[in-house]
C-alpha cells in the first residue's frame, strides 16, 4: 500500500501524539527525572566523548568491556564533544531525534503492511495507540513506549532500535518485491545496528524479519532469497567485529544468567497491563487473516508470542518481548479501525475516538505526572553535579551509597559496583558486597580502611540525611572535604586511612570502633 498524501486530520493526530511525547522527555529534561538506565547511558556517553577511539569501562575503574560501548553511544559521545553539549544534553537531544525516527518509521511501515488503503491514517492511529492502548499499571523498563513511561526511554537505544526494525522490515519487503543489491543495504546496516545497539530488540527483528522472508519470500526468486540471507550473515559479522566489547561472547550464553536478572516481572499480571491491546489487536489480526493471504503481521505476532510464552516457562530475559508484542498488535488495531471507519469520518466516529483517548488518558496519566513531578536525587543537591567534574578525575573512584553510586559516573568518575555493570566483571559479587557494607551503621573501620585500598578508591562521597554523624565525622578524618552542599557531602583525595581518628571519637562517644 501507499499513500503520498497524508490527510491533515491524520496529521494533527500524528502531530498530538508527537507533541505529547516530546512534552514528557521535557518535562524530564527540565526536573532532572531519570530512572537509574539513563544513568548508566550518560556515563556512556561521557566516555566516547572523552575517548572515541580508545574508551575504557565506563563505570568501573577495571581492563574490562561493557557491552554499552555500543554505535548509538558512541554517536551521542561525539555530538556531546564536537556541540559541547553534556552527555545529559546530548542524550536529551538524541531522544527528539529518536522520536522524529520512530514517526518515520511508523509511516514507512504502515504505508508498506497496512492492509486499508489509508495508511498514512493508520501510521497517525497506531502512533496514539503505541502511548495509550495499554491497561493498568504497564511495565516502566526500555523498549516500552507507552504514556507512563515514554518521557524516559525516548533517550534510550531501544527506542532507536524499534525504529530501525521497523523500517528493516519495511525495506526487506520491498526488496523482495523488486530486488536490488542497493534495496539491500538498509535493512542490513539496521540488522547490524540493532544487534550492537540493544540486543533485546533484535529479537523482535528477527521475528519481523523471519514473517517478511515466509510471507513475501514465496513470490521472491531464489537469488533475491540468497541475497537477503547473505545480507543476514554480513550483519552478524559485522556485529562481531565491533572493537569495544565481544558481541558474541555476549549472545553465546555465558552471559545468560545476567540477561535473566529482574525480568520475572515481566510475567506478572499481563492480561491487566496488555488486554486494550490484546483484544483489540486481536480482532485486528483476525479482520487481516480473512483474506486467505498469508500476513506478515499476523505471522510475526505469532513468533513474538510463541517466544514469550517460551520466556514464561523458563523466566528468561526474553519476556521483554511483550513490548514488541504490543507494538505489533497495536499495528493491527489501528489497521483495523481505520478499515472500518468511514471516509469522511462521522461525528459519532469522533467522539468515540475522543471518549477512547480520555478513558486511555485516565488509566495511564496520573502516575505518570506523579512519575514526572518527582525528585529525582540528582536534583536536590544540583551544586554537588556541577563542582563534581571539577575535583574528580576521568577515572578516579568515589565509593558512595546506591543512589548516588548510579549517577556519579554521568558526570565524573568511577564508582566501585555498579547495579547494571556485571557483564565480563568477574569480581562483581564482592564490588557489590564491599560497596554495601561500606555505609551500614555498625561497619567497622580496620573493614572500611581495607575495602578503601582494595578498590584503589580516592573519593567518598554520602547523602548527609542519611549518615549518622559519627561515621560521618571518621570520613572526613580521611581527606579534606571537597564539597560540602545542602545534601551531600564529598571528601577526598584521601590520604592514608587510619582508624585513630576513629578510636578517639569512640572514646568520646561518638561511635563504634
Amino acid at each position: 500500500m501507499t499513500e503520498e498524501i497524508v490527510p491533515q486530520e491524520a496529521k494533527r493526530l500524528f502531530a498530538a501524539a508527537g507533541a505529547l511525547a516530546a512534552g514528557l522527555l521535557l518535562a524530564h529534561a527540565v526536573r532532572g527525572n531519570w530512572a537509574s538506565d539513563f544513568w548508566e547511558h550518560a556515563s556512556v556517553v561521557r566516555e566516547f566523548a572523552s575517548r572515541p577511539t580508545s574508551p575504557s569501562h565506563p563505570q568501573l575503574n577495571l581492563a574490562a568491556p561493557s557491552p554499552y560501548l555500543s554505535p548509538y553511544h558512541l554517536l551521542a559521545g561525539l555530538a556531546s564533544r564536537a556541540s559541547g553539549f553534556s552527555p545529559v544534553g546530548a542524550l536529551v537531544s538524541f531522544g527528539a531525534a529518536n522520536l522524529a525516527l520512530l514517526g518515520w518509521a511508523l509511516l514507512v511501515f504502515a504505508r508498506r503492511f497496512a492492509s486499508n488503503a489509508r495508511p498514512g491514517w493508520t501510521a497517525a492511529l497506531h502512533a496514539g495507540f503505541v502511548l495509550l492502548l495499554w491497561g493498568r499499571d504497564p511495565w516502566s523498563w526500555s523498549a516500552f513506549l507507552h504514556l507512563r513511561v515514554v518521557g524516559r526511554t525516548l533517550p534510550y537505544p531501544s527506542t532507536f532500535c524499534i525504529a530501525l526494525a521497523l523500517l528493516a522490515a519495511a525495506g526487506l519487503s520491498r526488496y523482495l518485491e523488486s530486488p536490488s543489491p542497493r534495496r539491500l543495504l538498509p535493512p542490513a546496516a539496521a540488522w547490524a545496528a540493532v544487534l550492537l545497539c540493544h540486543p533485546p530488540t533484535a529479537l523482535f527483528c528477527a521475528a519481523l524479519t523471519a514473517a517478511v522472508v515466509l510471507t513475501e519470500g514465496r513470490r521472491a526468486s531464489p537469488s533475491a532469497l540468497a541475497g537477503a540471507g547473505l545480507a543476514g550473515v554480513a550483519a552478524l559479522a559485522v556485529a562481531g567485529l565491533w572493537p569495544f566489547f565481544p558481541f558474541l561472547r555476549l549472545i553465546d550464553g555465558s552471559q545468560a544468567s545476567l540477561w535473566d536478572a529482574g525480568s520475572g516481572v515481566l510475567f506478572e499480571s499481563v492480561f491487566s497491563r496488555c488486554w486494550p491491546a490484546v483484544l483489540l489487536g486481536g480482532w485486528g489480526l483476525w479482520r487481516r487473516q480473512r483474506s486467505g493471504e498469508a500476513d506478515s503481521i499476523g505471522l510475526s505476532a505469532a513468533l513474538l508470542a510463541a517466544l514469550y510464552a517460551y520466556a514464561s516457562v523458563r523466566h528468561g530475559a526474553w519476556g521483554r518481548v511483550i513490548a514488541y508484542l504490543m507494538v505489533v498488535l497495536q499495528f493491527a488495531a489501528a489497521d483495523a479501525v481505520v478499515g472500518a471507519a468511514p471516509t469522511p469520518l462521522t461525528a459519532r466516529w469522533r467522539m468515540a475516538g475522543a471518549a477512547a483517548a480520555a478513558l486511555a488518558l485516565l488509566n495511564l496519566f496520573p502516575s505518570g505526572v506523579a512519575g514526572v513531578l518527582k525528585d529525582d536525587l540528582s536534583t536536590l543537591d544540583p551544586g554537588f553535579w556541577r563542582v563534581l567534574p571539577d575535583v574528580v578525575g576521568r577515572t578516579d573512584v568515589v565509593l558512595a551509597p546506591r543512589a548516588l553510586e548510579e549517577t556519579l559516573p554521568a558526570f565524573a568518575g568511577r564508582v566501585v559496583a555498579y547495579r547494571q555493570s556485571n557483564y565480563f566483571v568477574r569480581d562483581f559479587a564482592e564490588r557489590r558486597a564491599d560497596s554495601a557494607a561500606f555505609f551500614v551503621h555498625d561497619a567497622g573501620c580496620e573493614d572500611q580502611r581495607r575495602g578503601l585500598t582494595r578498590w584503589g578508591v580516592r573519593f567518598l562521597a554520602w547523602d548527609r540525611t542519611a549518615l549518622p554523624e559519627p561515621m560521618a565525622a571518621r570520613f572526613r578524618s580521611w581527606g579534606p572535604t571537597a564539597y560540602a552542599g545542602p545534601r551531600v557531602i564529598l571528601v577526598g583525595p584521601l590520604g592514608t586511612p587510619t582508624c585513630l581518628a576513629a578510636a578517639t571519637a569512640g572514646r568520646r562517644g561518638l561511635g563504634p570502633r
